[in-house]
């Protein structure tokens, strides 16, 4: 298998647990699920974190008829992930060898849900289908009515494969379906309807009507089940976003992690303390490549504006709105179309950058004068002669 890797929009083990949370995210690496549960999955079967990546395991023995029993699958927690017009879905997947290639697993959802009509169903899915990869999708006026397409012929189990999945929903065909793999495109369908239930004049969905997701596999086709079998796959780096421009949000490719130390002052590093949450201070403290909380993740948001995310956790560069010489420079919940988390990173010499705020252009991350541990870092007016807005960046 392919190495194990790092998602741009890790998360740590636990996010704030709120109705419409926009972005759910994890690698799973500390062993637990959340902020993902197990979900329409019964005994033998089971959803749970093994050796850092999630194990959706199906045993046939276990069927009852049932829907819950012809399952294996997560969901968001507490519902904390809804969307109503448009969203992302990243992650890595394995499908075990052991898996029969002549049968079909649903093993990802667009899962459709409109209350005042009890309409409780996939309104999208990705499938392994007779040893293919496809994308099955409903009409968006006809629940009845569907639509499948090959996206890899010949899908080879036993493999890691990084999967974008991107849609947009729609009432009057300006829907759409993107899927990714290892970073190519691979299917894509414009100018669709897609979901279905009570919309506004603006073609989002309200009220009662909303879209959820869900990964693992759903074991369908239970006339072709065969005695006592087993069917196993694997998930890792999985993130999903709920908003436009989600590419690098979800990508769950490797992404470079990057030490930055001050300049005038090379023994101190910017350094975001244990943890992440919001309003958290960032400061300077004793340089160390090995030190969890002098780690970034460095994201391109496009136009040549990065953010900076807090190593294995969902929190990011902040200089607050606008700008003004020492405004505090902390940590936030990242979120990708937050402008204050956007860097222009303006190379002064080799390898040393000037990190420039997007919406406060005249202004840059500054780290005082000399350093210590704890000296604070804030905004100041950008200056390419000061040295103290510059950064050595060292890619590990």
């Amino acid at each position: 298998m392919k190495k194990k890797l790092i998602t741009a929009a890790v998360a740590a083990m636990c996010l704030n647990s709120a109705y419409g949370t926009d972005l759910l995210s994890h690698n799973f690496n500390d062993g637990e699920i959340y902020p993902w549960v197990e979900c329409t999955t019964k005994s033998p079967s089971y959803t749970a974190v093994e050796d850092g990546r999630v194990v959706t395991y199906w045993a046939e023995s276990g069927y009852d008829e049932s829907r819950s029993s012809k399952g294996a699958e997560a969901c968001a927690a507490d519902d904390d992930f809804q969307t109503t017009k448009e969203g992302w879905m990243g992650f890595i997947m394995n499908i075990d060898e052991s898996h029969r290639d002549d049968t079909e697993s649903g093993v990802a959802q667009i899962f459709q849900f409109v209350d005042d009509s009890d309409i409780y169903t996939w309104t999208g899915m990705l499938k392994y289908a007779y040893g293919d990869l496809t994308i099955v999708r409903r009409s968006g006026k006809n629940t009845s009515s569907q639509v499948e397409s090959v996206i890899v012929e010949d899908f080879n189990r036993g493999q890691d494969y990084e999967i974008i999945i991107h849609y947009v929903l729609s009432n009057e065909e300006a829907g759409e379906i993107e899927v990714w793999i290892d970073g190519e495109l691979a299917f894509s369908v414009y100018d669709i309807d897609f979901g279905f239930g009570n919309w506004t004049d603006d073609d989002e969905q309200y009220d009662d009507t909303y879209v959820e997701l869900k990964f693992g596999h759903y074991d369908y086709d239970n006339s072709n089940y065969e005695t006592d079998e087993e069917r196993i796959i694997y998930y890792d780096n999985m993130t999903w976003y709920n908003g436009s421009d989600g590419y690098d949000v979800v990508n769950p490719a490797e992404r470079p992690v990057v030490h930055m130390t001050k300049r005038n002052a090379s023994d101190y590093a910017l350094d975001g303390n244990w943890g992440g949450e919001d309003g958290q201070d960032v400061y300077l403290w004793s340089a160390d490549t090995s030190n969890v909380n002098q780690k970034w993740y460095e994201v391109y948001r496009g136009n040549g504006f990065y953010s900076y995310q807090k190593y294995d956790t969902e929190y990011c560069l902040d200089g607050n709105n606008g700008g003004e010489n020492e405004q505090n420079v902390y940590l936030w919940n990242c979120d990708a179309s937050n402008y204050n988390q956007h860097w222009e990173r303006i190379e002064v010499s080799d390898g040393i950058y000037r990190l420039e705020k997007r919406n406060a252009p005249d202004y840059s991350i500054d780290g005082d004068n000399s350093g210590a541990n704890g000296q604070n870092v804030y905004l100041y007016e950008s200056d390419d002669s000061n040295k103290n807005q510059q950064w050595i960046f060292d890619y590990l």
